[in-house]
């Protein structure tokens, strides 16, 4: 008889077990879709994503999207909930419906920006509200520059050339406002003023074959020399 009553409250037992699951199954949290853009500059024909550098604007926003019942696959309202953003742990701002946030990153390049988002929630199942968070990494990059020439073969004899155009990525400054400067095995090239970017090289009889070239495109912001990147191309002589 007992063991036939442990049975039973087992049984019973289980069962509750499993309603309250399925009820917790229904009860979902809402999914984010998160979207981010920083203020860096990238050559237009550029397609890939624009990377942030210490000092660059990110703005970052989301949408909560339901799992549950009528919600599910829908953009939540958020008019009446409160968003917290954090930043590497620290709260830097809140407030009913901050689905948009803006903030100046401070971490180093080739490090990364830890970001928090915690949304309330009203959940329709449990009857009441809680905050659900997403963790975002964003990767912060430094600015670059990349030569291209219209050659494929660093190779050039005597007495030919091949043209070089630079291009610069991830400055916190727009293109128009930064400043090239080519220079070869040291020595400053003289540009020209309409069309900086573009370089054209000769290779001239004073050169021996197996001596090489440096040819170096140093950019920087016209207003913050701090903010600079340096490419080198060797050439060899053929």
């Amino acid at each position: 008889m007992n063991r036939l009553l442990k049975i039973s409250v087992i049984f019973v037992f289980s069962i509750i077990i499993v309603a309250f699951g399925v009820n917790y199954a229904q009860a979902a949290d809402p999914q984010f879709l998160v979207s981010w853009k920083a203020d860096t500059s990238a050559p237009q024909s550029y397609m890939g994503k624009i990377m942030p550098v210490s000092g660059s604007t990110i703005t970052i926003s989301f949408e909560l999207i339901g799992t549950t019942g009528n919600q599910a696959g829908k953009v939540l309202d958020l008019t009446n909930s409160n968003v917290r953003w954090y930043i590497n742990g620290n709260l830097l701002s809140q407030g009913k419906n901050e689905k948009t946030f803006s903030f100046i990153t401070a971490d180093n390049n080739d490090t990364e920006t830890d970001l928090k988002i915690s949304a309330e929630y009203a959940d329709p199942v449990a009857g009441y509200s809680y905050f659900v968070d997403k963790y975002v990494t964003i990767p912060l990059s430094h600015p670059q520059v990349v030569i291209n020439q219209n050659k494929i073969s660093s190779s050039i004899a005597v007495g030919s050339g091949t043209q070089l155009f630079a291009l610069p990525y991830f400055f916190n400054a727009l293109i128009k406002n930064l400043s090239i400067q080519w220079v070869a095995n040291g020595q400053n090239i003289p540009i020209d003023p309409k069309d900086p970017w573009n370089l054209s090289v000769n290779i001239g009889s004073n050169y021996i074959s197996g001596s090489q070239v440096t040819i170096s495109a140093v950019v920087q912001s016209i207003f913050d020399s701090s903010i600079q990147a340096q490419k080198n191309l060797i050439i060899t002589v053929q």
